[in-house]
């Protein structure tokens, strides 16, 4: 039984959850305006401008979470667990997006990232001897480029990983350096 002095807390309080999810719908948005604009900017661009944000948000996080602690040192774990979080949560929401996008609202997109990764290529012809050209356009040709649930499964554990060594430098920059002893 909860008592009346007992109130819930929303998990939105905590600053890594609330950024976390502002990261994922920024991204998701992000992705989406450069899909409206050019299917072949999307590729380009949006892991980078997407990673940028998270990171913007990561830097938030630590920053909010040092607040909330008050006056204490606050060491790098301190620091890489909001951080973490906010890429943890953020790549959820990225993720499904992608998934949504990708095997439901432009099915061809796989098709758009095939063709610009082999137009990519033909770019290297002229420097590259034929026999190697021709096994990287098969290899091209041979990989597969949608987002399906297997895709996006290993994904996001590799998105986590990178997301994991943005976290650690991000906090590593923010904690609070040990007063030097006079």
């Amino acid at each position: 039984m909860i008592e009346k002095n007992q109130e819930s807390v929303s998990p939105f309080e905590n600053p890594a959850v609330r950024n976390g999810v502002i990261a994922g719908i920024g991204g998701s948005m992000i992705i989406l305006v450069l899909y409206l604009v050019s299917q072949n900017l999307m590729i380009w661009l949006e892991g980078v401008l997407s990673t940028i944000f998270f990171i913007f948000l990561m830097v938030r996080s630590i920053s909010e979470q040092k607040k909330l602690d008050g006056d204490g040192v606050f060491t790098f774990m301190d620091g890489l667990r909001p951080a973490f979080l906010t890429y943890a949560v953020g790549t959820v929401i990225y993720t499904l997006f992608y998934y949504v996008l990708f095997n439901f609202i432009d099915t061809g997109l796989a098709d758009a990232r095939r063709e610009l990764a082999m137009n990519a290529l033909q770019i290297t012809e002229a420097y590259l001897p034929e026999d190697q050209f021709e096994a990287q356009m098969l290899a091209l040709e041979n990989q597969e480029y949608g987002f399906g649930g297997k895709v996006a499964f290993l994904s996001f554990g590799v998105w986590l990983l990178f997301g994991f060594v943005f976290a650690a430098i991000v906090a590593a920059i923010m904690k609070d350096r040990k007063p030097v002893d006079a």
